[in-house]
């Protein structure tokens, strides 16, 4: 994620980097996160936030701080069902779908199925809002890729997302 000439990363040994491009030296670190696989920027009235998905078998929404690196808040997702997950990117709502994130979570619901939902998080309190499943439910499934937000004139958002069952890819279109 690059804002003006800061630029955050995030890595595999789970830290979370912050890099002034203007000198290329780092300004932080914050360690201690489990596999960082994706990063979003959150701006809002009162300041801006860093997600960062990580988790390695158990995925974490975790909100920092860009100018510190401190941790202001650790979401664990999990799957309706079948528990610990990997999560997409996390997608910040605008519009009408201000305050909430959206992520695809995909695992293991047992030795030969899977389970994929797409998950509304709203990040004022940490609460998963709603979960979208694929429309059929003995489907082996999984998520392919972050959703995309997309709105109409009126400032209305929606989502589409991919959801790759046993022998196709679904696009689904959420209100």
């Amino acid at each position: 994620v690059m804002h003006g000439s800061l630029l955050w990363l995030g890595n595999a040994y789970g830290q979370v980097i912050c890099i002034d491009t203007t000198t290329m030296q780092p300004l932080w670190t914050q360690s201690g996160l489990r596999s960082v696989s994706a990063l979003a920027m959150r701006e809002t009235a009162v300041g801006t936030q860093l997600l960062a998905i990580s988790g390695r078998g158990a995925a974490c929404l975790t909100c920092l701080d860009p100018a510190t690196g401190a941790v202001l808040a650790d979401i664990p997702l999990t799957l309706r069902t079948a528990g610990p997950c990997t999560a997409s990117a996390p997608v910040v709502g605008r519009k009408n779908l201000e305050g909430l994130v959206f992520v695809n979570l995909s695992g293991p619901c047992d030795a030969t199925a899977g389970l994929a939902e797409l998950c509304a998080i709203n990040l004022e309190d940490g609460q998963i809002v709603w979960r979208a499943a694929h429309p059929d439910p003995t489907a082996l499934v999984d998520a392919v890729a972050a959703p995309v937000a997309v709105y109409d004139e009126a400032g209305n958002g929606y989502l589409i997302t991919a959801m790759e069952g046993d022998t196709d890819t679904l696009l689904l279109l959420t209100d």
